[in-house]
């Protein structure tokens, strides 16, 4: 049904950010190959056992315009709104825990919102502005802390042995004010330090295409993605040196003059990653763009299957995953349109309550319980 790719296609732009391409594709040993063919593809409804919903509390403070990233840690809700440079916290029922809005000049305040991650202790964020790595205390927000940067990233993740592993994919015009070694990851201990660097780049290369962006994270493990190549990276989260590549293989792929130019990317119909995919249980959330709008797919990793919604029929369709969270996919909406639209067509009807809250802008969380 057209109309339903259509409602995927706006909740979904947000993902699309256009920058340059590749000029050469790097040599990886792949543990595995995914096979991507819409023809093999059954529908993603299958797979979904059932679908709740979960209203966050809005109030003047703890708006958001998007979720860019999201943990649920620490018996609490972490979303990142990087476009209003805060994090949002909220406890398990959707009321609001506490707000981090501290850009400015003075103690405790960063410049620029790059990132963030949190741990059972701290909540970090990265300021690339001033290299600079800030500690709020991860139960309450308040500051603690400062620790210097020697290098950019553009994602931080928290490592389950106490360093980090800092993700920076280059980007054409974006030239570095200090430059750093041309690897996309940095391992750095608990103090920031660098002390290692992995998946090393050629110096000539600027990525095809931006992202908010460039990890997710599961129980066991932290998954980088970038153009770089047609793939993941997964990384053990007890071990950062531990690693492997798992790629992704389209029959309808970029071709190497479209990697190296802007314009033939840009106009490009070929099918791609644009953002790191989500892991849950057995499934692989992914959002692939093909040749005419980024659509959600899942992979069903028993079935050695790519799955797909049902363009006839929104019942349990799959609105694509920010994250994942205790064997369930996590989405979201805050557009009452759209979610009648859907629900005309067959998704779960939620409360009253929910929708006056969608009618009010406010937002809320889609969670697809997934079958096991």
């Amino acid at each position: 049904m057209k109309k339903q790719n259509s409602i995927i296609f706006c909740l979904l732009m947000a993902f699309l950010t256009a920058c340059t391409p590749s000029k050469k594709e790097p040599e990886l040993d792949f543990a595995q190959t995914l096979h991507f063919s819409e023809d093999k593809c059954h529908f993603i409804a299958e797979e979904v056992d059932s679908v709740s919903y979960l209203p966050l509390q809005s109030t003047a403070k703890s708006v958001l315009s998007s979720i860019d990233k999201m943990y649920f840690r620490n018996g609490l809700i972490y979303i990142a709104d990087i476009r209003n440079r805060k994090i949002v916290v909220f406890k398990t029922d959707g009321t609001v825990a506490f707000v981090i809005d501290r850009f400015g000049h003075g103690e405790g305040e960063y410049q620029d919102f790059g990132c963030f991650t949190v741990d059972e202790d701290y909540i970090y964020v990265i300021d690339n502005t001033r290299r600079t790595v800030f500690l709020y205390e991860s139960r309450t927000g308040a500051y603690k802390d400062r620790k210097p940067l020697t290098v950019t990233a553009w994602d931080v993740e928290a490592m389950a042995n106490g360093e980090f592993l800092l993700a920076f994919v280059p980007m054409k015009g974006g030239r570095l004010k200090e430059e750093q070694q041309p690897y996309h990851i940095f391992i750095a201990d608990k103090d920031f330090r660098i002390r290692k660097g992995l998946l090393e780049y050629d110096e000539t290369y600027s990525a095809p295409l931006g992202q908010p962006t460039f990890f997710t994270t599961d129980e066991n493990h932290i998954y980088f993605s970038s153009l770089w190549f047609d793939g993941v990276t997964v990384f053990d989260i007890d071990n950062p040196e531990k690693y492997t590549h798992i790629a992704i293989e389209f029959e309808n792929k970029l071709t190497a003059e479209e990697r190296a130019d802007h314009d033939r990317f840009i106009l490009s119909t070929a099918n791609y990653l644009v953002a790191t995919p989500v892991f849950v249980q057995g499934y692989i959330a992914f959002l692939i763009t093909g040749p005419e709008y980024s659509e959600p797919y899942l992979y069903d990793c028993r079935k050695n299957v790519f799955c797909r919604n049902n363009p006839d029929d929104c019942h349990n369709v799959f609105l694509g995953a920010i994250a994942s969270h205790d064997g369930m996919f996590v989405s979201s909406i805050s557009d009452y349109d759209s979610y009648a639209e859907l629900v005309e067509c067959g998704f779960r009807k939620a409360g009253q309550a929910i929708e006056e809250a969608l009618k009010e802008g406010d937002t809320v969380l889609i969670l697809y319980h997934m079958r096991t």
